[in-house]
């Protein structure tokens, strides 16, 4: 058996010689130094400038997050400006939208309406009534929807039928937001037994309707 490795190995001994000379030769030393130096540069890279590369994208991911969000509050100060020049806008509106749908029923002011209105006409106020209604009894036809807040009011105004009429008319145009329900025309019963008095109005104007306001 002994001899047997021993004639193996002198049979194969010239190649073991051989692959040591080989690794002696420049081609192989330089392919050996080219190898180690790829393999230098690959480990850096992997433990020093990989870390390097992924903290740039992170950056970079930062940056574009915040274009986004620049850009976004660009938009809404954009609209903001936008809106701020519209209010500028109707700012002198506002005050015709107050006199229409006032906060509070303010009730006298509209009986001074209505007295201004008569005496522009010159008409005679018979009667003014007013009737508070609270909006809390009245039912919400809907969840959710805002009840309505108005005051009931009647007034009864006498004088000629075309004052009258305007009366009426000027009072249906009135900024305030009103709700006529019914009119009617009546005529005052004439005496024969006293003469006819002037100051007494032969025809009378009675207006029923609501009067709205917000709170």
């Amino acid at each position: 058996m002994n001899l047997d490795w021993k004639k193996e190995y002198y049979r194969y001994h010239r190649y073991y010689f051989d692959l040591k000379n080989v690794t002696k030769t420049p081609k192989v030393r330089s392919f050996t130094w080219i190898s180690l130096t790829l393999f230098t540069v690959c480990f850096f890279v992997i433990v020093a400038i990989k870390p390097t590369l992924v903290t740039i994208a992170k950056l970079e991911k930062e940056i574009n997050d915040k274009k986004e969000a620049n850009e976004l509050l660009e938009t809404k100060i954009s609209s903001l400006i936008a809106a701020q020049k519209e209010y500028a806008q109707e700012y002198p509106n506002l005050k015709l939208l107050e006199e229409a749908f006032p906060e509070k029923n303010y009730f006298p002011k509209f009986a001074s309406f209505l007295e201004e209105i008569a005496e522009e006409k010159q008409l005679i106020i018979q009667s003014l009534n007013f009737e508070k209604i609270d909006a809390s009894l009245n039912p919400s036809p809907s969840a959710g929807k805002t009840e309505e807040k108005y005051f009931n009011f009647s007034v009864t105004v006498g004088g000629e039928y075309q004052q009258l009429k305007d009366f009426a008319k000027d009072l249906a145009s009135s900024r305030r937001l009103i709700k006529i329900e019914r009119t009617s025309f009546n005529q005052n019963p004439s005496t024969e037994e006293k003469e006819e008095d002037e100051n007494i109005p032969k025809i009378s104007l009675s207006i029923v309707g609501q009067v709205f306001f917000s709170n």
